[in-house]
């Protein structure tokens, strides 16, 4: 998986975070070779993963020009190990003209989840448990001392009764809600579940 900015290429795979910065585009006469010019780049290694791999990640608003009120790209891990997802989290912050600062945090245990839904900065799925369980995590807009820990997060639940088993999700950030599908066994009829999300 990977970003992509006007100025710079952000990738994940299985074992690294990279960056690889853009070079301005040059404009090439008409009457030119057919032979373009190839500019090479380097490709800068923010963080190598040990046994663990991204999972998903939120959607990001980087500027090209400038850093202020860029929100960070929040990369949600998987255990392979273990099978789940893990409560570590990883952090890059938008850096003008430089590598983006990276972070690591270890949420609690509860958000062992692979979010259904993830905004910029909430993201929402089930527990694990046999209820029916909804884990939210709130990231805080700006964080001004330049690392980000576990205070920067708030983790809530919602436990909803219900007699029926839940079959597609979704979370909608700008209209704070979530939308889910209930279904009962012994009926061939769908309901629609629509939750509210205070910020």
């Amino acid at each position: 998986m990977g970003h992509s900015i006007e100025d710079r290429l952000i990738l994940l795979d299985k074992t690294s975070i990279r960056v690889i910065h853009i070079p301005p585009l040059r404009t090439v006469p008409a009457i030119q070779s057919a032979v373009p010019n190839i500019d090479y780049v380097d490709c800068v290694v923010v963080h190598t993963f040990d046994g663990l791999s991204p999972a998903k990640t939120n959607p990001i608003l980087w500027s090209p020009t400038t850093a202020v009120h860029d929100s960070p790209i929040v990369i949600r891990m998987w255990d392979p190990v273990h099978y789940r997802s893990s409560s570590v989290v990883h952090i890059l912050d938008r850096l003008e003209d430089d590598t983006p600062r990276h972070s690591v945090v270890v949420l609690p245990l509860e958000t062992q989840f692979i979010p259904f839904g993830m905004g910029l900065r909430r993201c929402v799925g089930l527990g694990d448990g046999r209820s029916l369980e909804l884990v939210f995590i709130t990231l805080n807009h700006v964080n001004e001392s330049g690392c980000w820990t576990a205070d920067d997060f708030k983790v809530g639940s919602l436990s909803i009764p219900h007699d029926k088993t839940h079959s597609t999700f979704a979370f909608d950030e700008v209209s704070s809600r979530v939308c889910m599908v209930m279904r009962m066994l012994d009926r061939p009829e769908d309901s629609l579940l629509i939750i509210d999300v205070k910020a």
